[in-house]
């Protein structure tokens, strides 16, 4: 069994993944109450995809990933009409953020609804955006 390390105080966790070896710990809070996002957290109007978003959405996504295999799976999947649901986050009538939920199944037969991708335009990253997109989709 992995040592766990040093208790840390006032609910405080071990650092996992990328820097996990600096010793720094981070608060873990339930979901909306992050508090990186300060006093101020953006409050976006979440809503279906239109017809109209689809070029929004892969701009958006080319813009927050690296190769555009993410706009290539979600244009792939809507021409497919494999989309369960796709929303959008708007902010004085742009769109700023997207996320999407698709049937899979595993190679043993059980299935669920998948979670990707999430994007949220790099300038209105870590203001919750991303938060009220997953909690409106699974709330769907």
């Amino acid at each position: 069994m992995p040592n766990a390390g040093p208790a840390l105080p006032n609910g405080l966790k071990a650092r996992a993944g990328p820097g996990a070896n600096t010793g720094r710990p981070y608060p873990v809070h339930p979901i909306g109450q992050d508090r990186r996002l300060g006093n101020n957290p953006a409050v976006a109007t979440i809503r279906p995809e239109a017809p109209a978003d689809s070029p929004t959405i892969t701009g958006l996504l080319e813009a927050c990933f690296p190769t555009q295999a993410e706009s290539q799976l979600v244009t792939a999947l809507r021409r497919a009409g494999r989309l369960s649901l796709s929303l959008v986050a708007a902010e004085q009538g742009q769109v700023v953020g997207h996320v999407a939920f698709s049937p899979v199944s595993t190679a043993a037969g059980h299935s669920g609804t998948g979670l990707a991708p999430l994007a949220v335009a790099p300038g209105q990253r870590r203001q919750g955006i991303g938060a009220q997109l997953v909690r409106a989709g699974l709330e769907a």
